[in-house]
């Protein structure tokens, strides 16, 4: 039997296919979201203003790790987005979300 899905956590939603269920169960069970959390909080307290992009040049986590835990501290009301930041280096030139801790 299939374990509920963890609805209203933010990691999976309620149309996502089981194995998105499973993986968001995994990840909080495992405490890798939680050490996750700590490394992008620290992250931001000591490069304020920066994008998920530019965050993850400061720290072992890719881009998509640095901005879904930075969804889950906002979440939290511990960090928050104003304005935007540095131009995408991804050749878009549109802006960035920047971070700072509230």
């Amino acid at each position: 039997m299939t374990p509920p899905p963890l609805y209203g956590t933010g990691l999976a939603h309620s149309g996502d296919p089981d194995t998105s269920h499973e993986a968001a169960q995994h990840i909080v069970a495992s405490g890798t979201q939680g050490r996750q959390m700590t490394i992008v909080l620290d992250t931001v307290r000591r490069h304020p203003g920066l994008t998920s992009l530019a965050l993850a040049d400061h720290c072992d986590l890719d881009r998509y790790q640095v901005a879904r835990r930075l969804a889950d501290l906002k979440a939290r009301n511990v960090v928050e987005h104003r304005g935007t930041g540095e131009q995408s280096m991804l050749g878009t030139g549109r802006c960035g979300m920047a971070w700072w801790v509230r």
